[in-house]
């Protein structure tokens, strides 16, 4: 067996091992979205009444009600995804709900954070896969288990089935599709593209932004494929009004209507620098990769892929940065910011290809040190806290203690208080009155 095969390998191996070996797997929005892939399989519909989920008669914020039926109300896309999954668990003894039929919490639990390592293992092979189109497989590596235990990745979504899991796998599949076109001077894939983007949106709409800059970035560099892929993401987003408007009476389901709104103040500083919640703060290797980007912007040779990059971060940011819950509940880090971490791992392998040539004189091969040691300070500082989301019961248990953030949202600028030290605290802080929701 190769290198190129030996690599890939081991990485999906050893992520998935640790992914699946970190404790803290307590589901959140995630519940139900397996429950809606079981009811797929064993009644070919989406209808969750059946399951009486709401028999201690509190109303349930996972949940819709339109007339008699009753819908999961967060994107069921990764549900209709999670079905070949679902199926191979249930034929090992795994399912996703109790053996006499009944919704099961624990199952759904465990399952779940079986499927989110898996994905998320996966994701990191695809980033290793994408990098080693550009930069050396040592670099690649490097990258790749950066942005698997560095970012959202370990902290968030290997933890449970967020929408973004299966996010990542389709905006990260397009990546490389793009990457690999321009690497080898091939043809794009524009009904593939169309298809990711598509589902991408789908599970997280967020992602509309992805749709949106795939187009542009076709038509700007092959506008032959561009129009191919708004053909293919079309007739995806017809499939979809028609499902919605059987289902809910109009085009868009109602978590989708709520997800793009203005931004303000207060979530644009709180979404970056927030102690708690800032992605600069959770995860400080987004500055590495700004500084390595910004020190070689002169060498780049993939100009529209870092354009591409930096355009789609900037509008994650702002989307997210309209959302009124813009600290993303009862999670850990910038979990809301998790959508840009595609585009960053791709700027980062675009600037490290930059970096790879030659840079004259003692001078700026000593600045260009410093720049790569910063890099890596701040890559272990990214991997030590996201650990902390992903090991540390404290961490969890910062959500509601000693009080809950989302009654208390003042918390989010305590540096005191942050999130982020929680891990790393020889004693609780005291408890105090908490509130779940």
């Amino acid at each position: 067996m190769t290198r190129a095969r030996v690599l890939p390998a081991a990485l999906f191996v050893v992520s998935f091992a640790i992914f699946l070996a970190s404790p803290n797997h307590a589901m959140s929005d995630s519940g139900y979205a397996l429950l809606v892939s079981e009811n797929l399989v064993r009644h070919g519909d989406l209808d969750l009444a059946r399951d009486d989920l709401e028999r201690d008669h509190r109303p349930n914020y996972r949940l819709t009600h339109v007339g008699r039926h009753v819908f999961y109300y967060f994107p069921v896309a990764s549900s209709v995804l999670s079905v070949p999954y679902l199926v191979v668990a249930r034929l090992l003894g795994a399912p996703a709900i109790a053996p006499d039929g009944r919704y099961s919490r624990t199952a759904e639990e465990t399952t779940q954070a079986r499927l989110a390592a898996l994905l998320m293992a996966a994701y990191a092979v695809i980033v290793f896969e994408t990098a080693r189109l550009l930069i050396p497989a040592g670099s690649s590596l490097a990258v790749a288990l950066v942005t698997a235990f560095g970012t959202q990745v370990y902290s968030t979504t290997s933890r449970t089935l967020w929408s973004d899991d299966w996010a990542l796998v389709l905006v990260g599949t397009a990546v490389y599709l793009l990457v690999r076109a321009a690497a080898r001077g091939e043809r794009q894939r524009p009904l593939w593209l169309g298809t990711l983007a598509a589902w991408a949106y789908f599970v997280r709409p967020t992602n509309a932004w992805a749709v949106a800059g795939l187009g542009a970035y076709l038509f700007f560099v092959e506008r032959a494929a561009a129009w191919k892929f708004m053909a293919a993401a079309a007739l995806w987003f017809g499939a979809f009004a028609i499902d919605s408007t059987a289902r809910f009476g109009t085009m868009l389901p109602p978590y989708f209507r709520d997800r793009l709104t203005r931004p303000f103040a207060e979530a644009l500083v709180g979404t970056l620098a927030s102690p708690s919640r800032g992605l600069l703060v959770c995860v400080p290797a987004t500055l590495a990769v700004a500084a390595l980007a910004l020190w070689h912007r002169h060498a780049i040779r993939r100009a529209p892929l870092a354009w591409l990059s930096v355009g789609m971060c900037l509008a994650h940011w702002l989307t997210i940065s309209g959302f009124p819950h813009w600290w993303g509940g009862h999670c850990f880090g910038a979990r809301l910011a998790t959508g840009l971490v595609p585009w960053l791992a791709l700027l980062a392998i675009v600037a490290l290809e930059a970096a790879a040539g030659p840079e004259p004189g003692r001078a700026a091969s000593r600045r260009r040190g410093a720049v790569a040691a910063l890099a890596v300070v701040l890559s272990a500082a990214s991997v030590a806290i996201n650990a902390g989301g992903a090991i540390s019961s404290q961490a969890a248990a910062w959500n509601v203690v000693p009080a809950n953030v989302d009654v208390r949202p003042e918390r989010l600028w305590s540096w005191r208080d942050a999130q982020i030290w929680a891990a790393f605290r020889r004693e609780p802080p005291p408890a105090g009155p908490a509130e779940r929701r």
